[in-house]
């Protein structure tokens, strides 16, 4: 049932996109699919191809009304043809393809399957069903090739491409059809919608085209028709007008009258003025047309029920036609009783209501003895006597009426001829005809139910009738006028998306035969890898294979022995449990990495350690190498004493070769002969062990090939060369030496040995670079000093200008570095600095700089980072973060566990930088590093040249801040304090600057500066000593000598040691009867930070008389074990708080909280920031006593203020009212 919903769905979807005429579709899915249902799943799904297909078939020909006994035997037919095909396609591809079809891996076997299953398989179908076709008529003979190859391409591609999908989609699951899917089907799927859509988009433009034309053909004839019909109308109205004007007008004079009207109309059929008889008159009229037309057996007349004209019967009136021309062609209309027919009277009577020009339905014409239809033009004659008679045509009947007739072919003919290409037909309809006499007339061949799309009508509206014209396509004219170029295109492409499929077919297919291939190459390595382990295992020698830490993952059963260990005890061991050389794993790891580097074989001598305990000397060659992508030694150790003991007997021997240079003798080719035991000191090397072997083993590689060739031409032609030279001891270290080497001759001047004198000047050599050390490096941390950074940040600079690469400085600051010195010591202090260090080279590339500058502070320089500036920032900042994380890490000194942080300033440098200096770099690194600093701390910052200019102008401020005392430049002003009823209860002292060029400065401008320098100790003691010089003023006056003056104390200024004294002096100099009218506020964080050391200034500040404010309540933790503690009079709360306590429950909670604490403490409070009623209102309602804030004044200076509270006057001072009868407050 499934694949019959499929086959149907997709067989409609590939009509679709077939094109008139012949509707020839290009690809047929439906094909393709039964193909690949029936050869994947067997032939049990024949039945569903077949019924697929008949329901298909009998749904087109039900769109095409052909659903009849015939069309279901051809729905039979072809469905029978379907299911052969699919049974024929399945059967050729499993008899030649066997059972590689599954697979398809093959180039082969996919051109075969397509052939088979496509192009051959498909000619059962297009012959059976172009057989049946034929045969019940669907189709001509002559429709049958061409419809045969439609149909047959259209299969050939469905197959070709479907199919394959189709095979992809129901194979069972497998590593090569998932693959397939993704890299076959889907892709070729979407290439076919994607062309399909196109051809779709293409053949609707091509559908609107053609409409678009018959469309224009159907207007113009429509506008033709119209014109047409208006003429013969405007002469009905002139020959009604003319019977008006002349009611006695004779034959003669309507027939000269027409003449000239049938010249232009050549179509007309007649035109005629037939009056209205009265029975009484008919006997009269009659003999009068008799006389007049010479007409002897002239009479009224009507047609009988067979046709024929017979005299009309008695009745009360006739319409009979007086008048006709042209007479010759329309003799037997005269005396016609055109109300005798009954569509003649219908028009008559419709004529009369209108009272106008009316048109009859189509009808037989009296003069015709065909079946040609005919047009009657009525347009009733009134005369004036007559005009308001009744008569048997309702109450004002006419006189008679003029009438034109035309035939519909005559009228028709010309117009189509001019107006219609071939191919296109035409129908006129009277709408208002009975249904089976609608159709006035028809050209061409009747019209295609499948083309009726294309057709065209329009209404021609007709004296009290309507008309519907009707232009539509015959099959020739689509053949003629529809392009196939969309539906070629689509075809070929849909071919080359099949070969395209095929491509890709193939590509998996070797794909799969590949891995398959690799599959059985890995089956046989693995067999290859197993009989060499065994050979291993097997080996005489000690072989063993190292991984990258040094632990063995492999070994033989011979070095097992060797080391006494058993198999499985060796494996996991590591190198340093054996091998005596290797202290640590720190001198294991360097080793290893060396020999990893050099990528070469070696062989070195070492000692081997048992599990016993006892060692021996081994002899260990090996080369690394990769297994499994991974990095390994395969070594081999050979037990080598027995040589051991040898050469040391032979040390022994050469005593009186001894002394204190290292001496070698070669032969002419430089091999070794003999040499001393200073030799063997120096470098490590036995005399056995270098004997024979060219003294080329000692070079280093440090000397390129240019030295050694200066050195040996310098002994060729002088006998000797002396100089100092680098050469690498037995261990592999390499060390300076003064080497002299002489040439020796025989008699004859030939050359014959070489005399070499080693003297090692390590410890000279280590000196000097001690020395330059000194010079150049930190000698705690050992990283490159200040003066070296600047040299190699010189020729960063120029390297940068040349490359055009970028690099950067870090600026590193460690945060709170001080109080690690000065809590724990400065020794703790330099652990910490040395494992900064080593994190800082850690963090860096091997060839940037970390650098000391001193203290705390450390840079690093980064090169050759990139040529554009955002990618140099952005590899600064990655570096910088990867800093900030290491050095973020806990640090363990000693006994201590600390934490710290870094600050980080970044500048950049580049090509468009070489002019810039080296310390401008560093001091700018430094700005940015104090700005990330000032930030938040713990993070990094890149330079701005703005924050440089901030800096310097803060600096500049600062320097301005130094003299500004001593030129009187600072003044303090006073903001009043007020008691809930508005009494002055006294003021706050706040410092302003009146700069000579910036003017008056607040506090928020220049106090910080002052706090991170000792000026603000300076500004501490010139506020004490004006505030209390003010202070005696106030008392000095009656109305102001209870004034209470509270002035704010810096921490650093509070925190020195002779504040109190400082104070007690300000206070004697002055005279303060009562100092308990200066108050001093504290801020809360800076009681926090150090309690126990304030607590005592505090006492002795009380001692004095004084009173402490606590300010900016709230805003820090706000402990009350603290508060208990604290000496303090008054509790003062923050402004941030009174802000919003209005709008903010959290802050009017926080208030309230406040006040009832400081209730239960009997402490004082006063809200600063106090700016509106409602603030004011909430306040005093949440019990608060005292208020400053601009709702009672803004800070003025000092001689406005006095005079205010002197005059009583307070309330020029207040920025808005205060209540004259202040509400009462809630205890």
């Amino acid at each position: 049932m499934f694949l019959s919903v499929c086959y149907f769905s997709l067989g409609a979807a590939g009509l679709e996109l077939a094109i008139a005429p012949g509707y020839a579709s290009a690809v047929f899915p439906a094909a393709g699919v039964a193909f690949g249902a029936v050869l994947c799943s067997g032939y049990r799904m024949l039945p569903g191809v077949g019924f697929g297909s008949l329901a298909l078939n009998l749904w087109v020909a039900g769109r095409h009304g052909s659903l009849d006994q015939d069309g279901v035997w051809v729905a039979a037919a072809i469905g029978s043809g379907a299911v052969l095909q699919a049974f024929a396609a399945a059967a050729l591809v499993k008899r030649f393809l066997k059972d590689a079809w599954h697979v398809l891996d093959t180039d082969k076997h996919i051109l075969l399957l397509l052939l088979l299953a496509g192009p051959l398989s498909c000619l059962v179908s297009a012959s059976v069903a172009n057989l049946a076709l034929a045969g019940f008529g669907v189709i001509s003979r002559g429709e049958l090739l061409f419809n045969w190859w439609n149909w047959w391409i259209g299969d050939s591609i469905g197959t070709l491409l479907f199919g394959p999908m189709a095979m992809i989609v129901l194979q069972r699951q497998n590593r090569i059809r998932q693959a397939r899917i993704k890299f076959v089907a889907l892709p070729a799927l979407t290439i076919t919608a994607g062309i399909v859509a196109a051809f779709i988009y293409v053949s609707h433009t091509e559908t609107n085209r053609i409409k678009q034309e018959i469309s224009a053909y159907g207007s113009s004839l429509n506008i033709r028709l119209q014109a047409k019909l208006l003429a013969y109308g405007d002469l009905v109205e002139s020959i009604s007008n003319l019977i008006y004007a002349y009611p006695r007008l004779t034959f003669a004079d309507f027939e000269r009258f027409t003449r000239l009207s049938f010249a232009e109309h050549p179509d007309l059929q007649a035109l005629s003025w037939n009056p209205v008889v009265r029975y009484r008159d008919k006997a009269d009229f009659e003999a009068a047309m008799r006389n007049e037309l010479h007409l002897p057996d002239m009479r009224i007349s009507q047609r009988d029920a067979s046709g024929k004209l017979v005299p009309a019967d008695e009745r009360e009136a006739y319409v009979a036609v007086r008048y006709i021309a042209p007479l010759d062609k329309n003799r037997l209309a005269l005396g016609y009783d055109i109300a005798s027919d009954e569509l003649r009277h219908a028009a008559i009577a419709e004529a009369v209501s209108r009272n106008e020009l009316t048109a009859s339905a189509p009808l037989r014409l009296v003069q015709e003895s065909g079946v040609s239809s005919g047009v009657l033009l009525l347009h009733p004659v009134y005369a004036e006597a007559a005009q308001a008679a009744a008569g048997p045509f309702g109450p004002k009947t006419p006189s008679g009426f003029a009438v034109g007739v035309f035939r519909i072919e005559d009228m028709l003919q010309h117009q189509l001829a001019a107006s219609l290409p071939y191919g296109l037909a035409f129908r006129l309809e009277d709408n208002g005809a009975p249904a089976d006499n609608r159709v006035l007339y028809r050209y061409g061949a009747p019209a295609e139910a499948d083309l009726a799309e294309f057709s065209w009508s329009g209404e021609i509206p007709f004296n009290g009738r309507t008309w519907l014209a009707t232009v539509y396509p015959t099959r020739e004219f689509m053949a003629a006028n529809r392009s196939l170029l969309a539906w070629t295109v689509l075809a070929a492409s849909l071919i080359l998306v099949s070969l395209f499929q095929a491509l890709l077919l193939a590509i998996t297919g070797r794909n799969a035969a590949i891995e398959r291939q690799v599959d059985r190459q890995t089956k046989q390595l693995r067999n290859e890898s197993e009989k060499n382990i065994a050979l291993l295992h097997n080996a005489s020698d000690g072989i063993h294979i190292l991984n990258a830490e040094g632990n063995v993952i492999e070994a033989s059963n011979s070095f097992c022995e060797m080391l006494g260990y058993r198999r499985d005890e060796v494996i996991g061991m590591n190198l340093c449990r054996w091998d005596a050389r290797f202290a640590n794993a720190d001198q294991l790891l360097a080793a290893l990495r060396t020999q990893f580097e050099n990528q070469a074989r070696y062989q070195i001598e070492t000692m081997h350690r048992r599990k016993d305990g006892s060692v021996f000397h081994v002899e260990v060659s090996g080369y690394p190498l990769e297994l499994d992508g991974k990095p390994v030694l395969f070594n081999s150790s050979r037990d080598i004493s027995q040589r051991k003991q040898a050469d040391a007997e032979l040390r022994i021997a050469a005593v009186a070769f001894e002394s204190q240079e290292g001496m070698v003798v070669t032969n002419a080719d430089g091999d070794i002969l003999r040499v001393n035991r200073a030799f063997s000191a120096i470098t490590g090397y036995e005399d056995a062990e270098v004997i024979g072997k060219n003294s080329r083993l000692l070079k280093s590689g440090r000397q390129g090939a240019e030295f050694y060739q200066a050195m040996w031409t310098a002994i060729a032609e002088t006998g000797s060369w002396s100089g100092e030279i680098w050469n690498r001891r037995k261990s592999g270290e390499v060390y300076p030496e003064l080497l002299t080497i002489t040439a020796v001759k025989d008699s004859a001047g030939n050359l014959t040995h070489y005399v070499a004198a080693h003297t090692d000047i390590t410890h000279s050599k280590a000196a000097a670079e001690k020395i330059e050390r000194l010079a150049f490096y930190d000698p705690l941390t050992s990283l490159a000093n200040r003066r070296l950074l600047l040299d190699r940040l010189k020729q960063a600079l120029v390297a940068s200008a040349r490359s055009g690469l970028g690099g950067a400085l870090l600026f590193l600051d460690l945060d709170n570095f001080k109080i690690l010195n000065d809590t724990l010591g400065h020794d703790v202090g330099d652990l910490l600095l040395l494992q900064v260090a080593e994190r800082l080279k850690l963090c860096v590339r091997e060839g940037d700089t970390v650098a000391r500058l001193g203290g705390d502070e450390f840079v690093v320089m980064l090169e050759n980072l990139s040529a554009e500036g955002v990618e140099t920032a952005a590899v600064a900042k990655q570096v910088a973060n990867k800093i900030l994380l290491t050095l973020n890490q806990p640090y363990r000194l000693g006994k201590h566990q600390h934490r710290s942080t870094p600050s980080i300033g970044i500048s950049l440098f580049n090509q468009a930088a070489r002019a810039q200096q080296a310390e401008e770099l560093l001091k700018q690194a430094d700005i940015a590093m104090y700005q990330a600093k000032k930030t938040s701390r713990n993070t990094l910052c890149f330079f701005d040249p703005m924050l440089q200019i901030a800096i310097e102008k803060r600096a500049a401020l600062e320097r301005a801040l130094s003299h500004a005392v001593a030129a009187g430049q600072l003044e303090l002003y006073y903001q009043i304090q007020v008691l809930a009823s508005g009494t002055a209860l006294g003021a706050e002292a706040l410092i302003r600057w009146r700069h000579p060029e910036q003017g008056l400065l607040l506090p928020s401008q220049f106090i910080p500066i002052a706090e991170e320098s000792d000026l603000i100790i300076e500004v501490g003691r010139w506020v004490i000593e004006t505030a209390c010089a003010h202070l005696a003023v106030w008392q000095s006056h009656p109305r102001a000598r209870e004034l209470t003056l509270s002035i704010n104390v810096s921490p650093r200024q509070f925190r020195q040691r002779d504040f109190v004294d400082q104070v007690r002096a300000a206070l004697r100099r002055h005279a303060i009867r009562r100092p308990d009218l200066l108050k001093l506020e504290l801020t809360e964080s800076m009681l926090l930070d150090d309690i126990d050391g304030i607590v005592p200034t505090m006492a002795a500040l009380k001692q004095l008389g004084l009173q402490i404010s606590l300010d900016d309540f709230g805003t820090g933790y706000s402990c009350l074990r603290y508060l208990k503690s604290l000496p303090i009079d008054q509790l003062k709360i923050d402004q941030s708080f009174v802000r919003d306590i209005v709008t903010d429950a959290n802050d009017r909670a926080i208030v309230s909280t406040v006040l009832a604490m400081a209730s239960s403490l009997e402490l004082d409070t006063i809200a600063e920031g106090v700016e509106t009623d409602e603030q004011f209102d909430m306040l005093l309602h949440k019990n608060c006593r005292c208020f400053q804030g601009y709702l009672f004044g803004k800070p003025v200076p000092f001689d406005r203020f006095f005079e205010a509270v002197v005059n009583q006057n307070t309330a020029a001072l207040c920025a808005s009212r205060l209540p004259q009868n202040p509400p009462a407050v809630m205890s």
